[in-house]
């Protein structure tokens, strides 16, 4: 189904990510969600009742986790980093 709808020349999907990507969100908050709640409905949840309940909220946070850190760390993947000389500057002790 995926491949048929990702290959579908009928359907527009140019702009589907122009908000924002929340797939590694979705992927980080699945199966937390999910857990909860499972456990939240005392372990007796059908599946599809826990897909539709889990849905939005695992939307919403893979939403907020892309503006507020993944959206920033990817601005900064061409920031250069500092050059490593091989000598510390920092003296550390061991206690």
């Amino acid at each position: 189904m995926v491949i048929y709808i990702a290959l579908n020349p009928c359907l527009r999907l140019n702009n589907f990510a122009k908000h924002g990507d929340f797939s590694y969100g979705a992927y980080l908050f699945a199966f937390p969600v999910q857990q909860l709640m499972v456990q939240r409905s005392g372990g007796g949840m059908e599946p599809m009742d826990n897909f539709i309940i889990s849905l939005p909220i695992i939307l919403f946070c893979a939403i907020i986790s892309w503006h507020v850190i993944e959206k920033r760390a990817l601005s900064l993947k061409n920031v250069p980093l500092p050059k490593f000389t091989g000598k510390t500057s920092m003296l550390v002790v061991l206690t």
